[in-house]
């Protein structure tokens, strides 16, 4: 990766998305244009695609003709990797390796060449200026990354320390109160239980500037405890291992910017595309990684698309908001989807829970697993059950179980909502 080629492209990103949408739109589908006659021409598994269905590159020309062109799966990437969808002119051990978190149950590896490293770097470093980071700012990242530092950290420009989410937090806030970060950034549940004992144990000395939180869903009960223990507005941003940023909060909050001159975002129920409000399955058509080009690539991921503009004046569109995994859905005997989010809006109502997991172990069974606050009793335990059984429905066993604590996943994400039914179906909203 070279610093200054990621510094040019972050100049021409943050330019970007103070442009009219209509103008970001014509970025997007020149960039559209291009990576798909690339792949077309350099990429076996596009290739086929393409002929089967007697399209030509040329047919592809506005965001809405991508709807011709069939979804791919994560099944599809793994399948296909390294032979049928690295490009021909690329040599896979040139280039670095992201691995996704394998949280759907079915892990992808994608590549990226130099110049897919230097665009990826500033497409992930810029909500981090729009937030507010300046140059000299000390970050303190939680994430399951190595502790290296980058040449340019040793003229003090965006110095970092990483943190594991696997850490213990009570060992953390004496490093947080050494190191006084201006930046923390992270997993959004690691950050909320940060915040949690900084309060419980009265910490007055841990100020930062900026709080972001990343990987996961964030409810309203945890950004509120973030935000009140810190004392700022927090922010949120969104992405994945396989095309880096993806949407992200301004200082508006008022949903989340899509970086469309990055990727194309699609929000697709029914196989047609969502409304505004509607929920959708997120289809990305990533820009710019021509070592490995994803074209219609489900995320396995649910959002909600949003017609409205932010007051910030950004022409990047919003999108509403994150609902969660596919495989995080809980699914009713009747047929009805709950989402992560609603299982969520019910569990804050307690604050005597200080951590919980919902699983659904079955269509007509759903274990709660839950560690005791402060007030806990026999009464909230008779109150989850009212609770996750009320959106639930009669049918279903809601099962609390009261633990010492909640593992983390492999990865050190807390997948606090979660579903076994989706082996043998699949989600269809």
């Amino acid at each position: 990766m070279s610093i200054f080629k990621v510094l040019w492209h972050l100049r021409e990103l943050r330019k970007n998305q103070w442009l009219k949408t209509s103008e970001i739109v014509k970025i997007q589908e020149k960039k559209l244009r291009a990576i798909v006659k690339y792949a077309y021409e350099n990429v076996e598994f596009y290739h086929r695609k393409f002929d089967a269905l007697g399209l030509k590159p040329h047919d592809i020309e506005t965001v809405q003709d991508l709807q011709k062109l069939p979804i791919i799966s994560r099944l599809d990437v793994q399948r296909n990797f390294p032979n049928g969808l690295v490009s021909t002119n690329v040599s896979v051990e040139n280039c670095k390796r992201y691995t996704s978190s394998g949280s759907t149950g079915i892990p992808v590896t994608v590549i990226c060449n130099s110049k897919c490293e230097d665009f990826r770097g500033a497409l992930f470093m810029r909500p981090f200026f729009e937030c507010g980071l300046k140059l000299r700012d000390k970050m303190v990242r939680i994430a399951d990354v190595k502790n290296r530092s980058s040449w340019y950290e040793y003229f003090g420009w965006m110095r970092k320390i990483c943190i594991s989410p696997m850490a213990p937090v009570k060992n953390t806030i004496p490093l947080l109160e050494q190191y006084k970060p201006d930046v923390i950034y992270g997993h959004s549940s690691y950050i909320f239980l940060l915040a949690k004992e900084i309060r419980e144990m009265g910490v007055k000395n841990i100020s930062p500037r900026i709080v972001i939180g990343t990987a996961e869903l964030l409810s309203k009960k945890m950004r509120d405890s973030i935000e009140s223990s810190f004392g700022v507005k927090m922010f949120d941003f969104y992405g994945s291992v396989e095309v880096e940023r993806l949407a992200w909060e301004c200082e508006e909050w008022n949903g989340y910017h899509m970086d469309i001159d990055a990727q194309v975002i699609e929000f697709v129920r029914n196989e047609e595309i969502a409304a505004p409000g509607e929920r959708g399955k997120i289809i990305v058509t990533c820009l710019y990684n021509y070592a490995m080009p994803l074209i219609r690539y489900d995320l396995g991921d649910v959002g909600v698309a949003s017609d409205e503009k932010c007051a910030c004046g950004r022409g990047l569109p919003l999108m509403k908001r994150i609902e969660g995994r596919t495989n995080d859905f809980l699914k009713c005997p009747d047929g009805r989807l709950v989402s992560p989010m609603a299982i969520f809006a019910v569990m804050d109502y307690f604050a005597e829970i200080a951590q919980f997991r919902a699983i659904q172990e079955k269509k007509n069974k759903v274990v709660v697993e839950i560690v005791k606050g402060r007030g806990f009793s026999d009464k909230t335990i008779h109150q989850v059950v009212e609770k996750v059984g009320s959106i639930m429905g009669e049918e279903v066993l809601v099962e609390p179980v009261v633990v010492d604590h909640i593992p983390r996943d492999p990865t050190g994400k807390m997948r606090v909502v979660r579903s076994r039914i989706w082996g043998s179906e699949q989600l269809e909203l």
